[in-house]
C-alpha cells in the first residue's frame, strides 16, 4: 500500500494515521494483514488505526493542555 492509498483509506473509512513507532508488534502485524500500513522511502512505517480503536482509547489520547 502506498501513502496516498493509506490517506484515501482514511478519508473513506475514518480512524487515524500514526507512525508504526506508536504501535505494538501485534498492531503492526494486524495492520499489515489487513492492508492498513504503508512505508515511505525512508523506511518510516505508517498505520491507519480503526475508529473503534480510537473510541476505546480516547481517554488516553486527550490533550492535557500543558498540565501533566
Amino acid at each position: 500500500m502506498t501513502q496516498t492509498q493509506l490517506l484515501e483509506q482514511l478519508v473513506k473509512e475514518g480512524g487515524a494515521i500514526v507512525t508504526s513507532n506508536e504501535c505494538s508488534d501485534m498492531e503492526i502485524a494486524d495492520a499489515r494483514a489487513t492492508n492498513r500500513m504503508a512505508v515511505d522511502d525512508n523506511g518510516i512505517g505508517y498505520v491507519r488505526r480503526y475508529q473503534e480503536w480510537l473510541d476505546r482509547h480516547k481517554t488516553c489520547a486527550q490533550p492535557t493542555g500543558g498540565r501533566e
